[in-house]
């Protein structure tokens, strides 16, 4: 999917491809590193509360 100068909910740069996650984006490189990053990993923590914003944004 194509997006118009979104930034990602996860790193927070503007990114032209991705996926939309109740009206948050989430761009492409980070989508992978998420699925691929494995519950042990300490990079794990960080994806959940960077998740965790799409919960917190009033128009979500």
């Amino acid at each position: 999917m194509s997006r118009d100068r979104n930034p990602c909910i996860v790193c927070g740069l503007v990114h032209p491809e991705g996926i939309t996650v109740w009206r948050a984006f989430i761009c492409r490189r980070c989508e992978r590193e998420m699925v691929r990053t494995d519950v042990h990993d300490e990079r794990y923590r960080y994806f959940v509360q960077r998740m965790r914003r799409i919960l917190w944004k009033k128009d979500a």
